[in-house]
């Protein structure tokens, strides 16, 4: 084996088949290592999504010299490839990810990396941790993002550029949203201006919470014991007035009622990670509208 090829090379989370076939002859590590430069040297005439992509999966090559080409070639990509890539939100997330480390320094791609909806929470939270004041007052606005991943929040509390006033905002809105983040004095500070500022408020809105979550366990426990978490199962047809259908009404509706124990910030976790068609069917019609929303975007749909 010759020095420039990596046995121990990291295998691309990215599969082929995110490329259209014209293409993936320059990023398919079993092609001839001329076809993969030339995809690594942005010679492909491509679409700004596919040349993003194709310099993304290029940089897990086996061979050392494609692997450093594509990150140089990505890194000196032009305004007009990136302004269209980074706002594309059928670009597959780790490609997002990769381009959050590569322009981290940006704004302007910054901006469009967290205002895109297929950017992953934990790279969010990443460029939060060092974000400028202009990107943190743009992520405290996406509440759906805040109540899919607390850790976003931390984020922003931790970060010095962050305003005071804005984090005061967003722990307020965690609290009535049912999003606990006891580690974060932030967000106790927000309890306290909430429900009283006095100990004993502070200790009854503890113990208040601790109901619910004690009541939101049981919630869960009894969908999990129901069905209605896991892989989605086939959608089958019944008679009208049968038994069958009958099981499937009382199923939804002791969904339905489970679910309307939840907070907000727990209805968006099963629309987003745990619930199954049903699930989503009936959060689709939750009166919030940023449940309804983390259903649209559920990754699971």
């Amino acid at each position: 084996m010759s020095e420039a090829q990596a046995p121990d090379a990291p295998s691309c989370p990215v599969p082929l088949s995110a490329l259209p076939a014209n293409f993936q002859k320059h990023v398919d590590p079993k092609a001839p290592a001329p076809l993969r430069m030339m995809g690594a040297k942005a010679l492909v005439p491509m679409g700004p999504k596919e040349m993003a992509t194709a310099l993304y999966m290029l940089t897990f090559d086996p061979d050392t010299a494609v692997r450093e080409t594509a990150a140089k070639s990505a890194a000196g990509l032009p305004d007009r490839i990136l302004s269209v890539a980074l706002r594309d939100e059928t670009i597959e997330p780790p490609v997002l990810d990769h381009y959050a480390d590569v322009f981290g320094d940006k704004d302007e791609y910054v901006e469009m990396l967290v205002l895109n909806a297929s950017t992953p929470d934990a790279t969010v939270q990443r460029i939060t941790a060092r974000a400028s004041e202009r990107i943190l007052e743009i992520v405290a606005q996406n509440q759906l993002r805040i109540l899919r991943h607390a850790d976003i929040v931390r984020a922003l509390a931790s970060n010095p550029a962050t305003r005071p006033s804005t984090v005061d905002n967003v722990c307020d809105f965690c609290v009535r949203s049912g999003l606990s983040i006891e580690d974060l004095p932030a967000f106790r500070a927000a309890r306290r201006r909430i429900h009283g500022g006095t100990e004993q408020d502070e200790e009854l809105a503890r113990k208040v919470a601790a109901q619910q979550h004690v009541a939101e366990a049981q919630a869960e426990a009894a969908l999990e014991q129901i069905g209605a978490t896991g892989p989605d199962g086939e959608e089958m047809a019944v008679a009208p007035g049968s038994a069958e259908e009958r099981a499937q009404e009382e199923k939804k509706l002791s969904i339905t009622q489970q679910m309307m124990k939840l907070s907000v910030a727990k209805k968006i976790e099963w629309a987003n990670k745990k619930g199954n068609r049903e699930v989503r069917t009936i959060l689709l019609r939750d009166p919030n509208k940023l449940v309804q929303l983390a259903v649209i975007q559920s990754s699971r749909i």
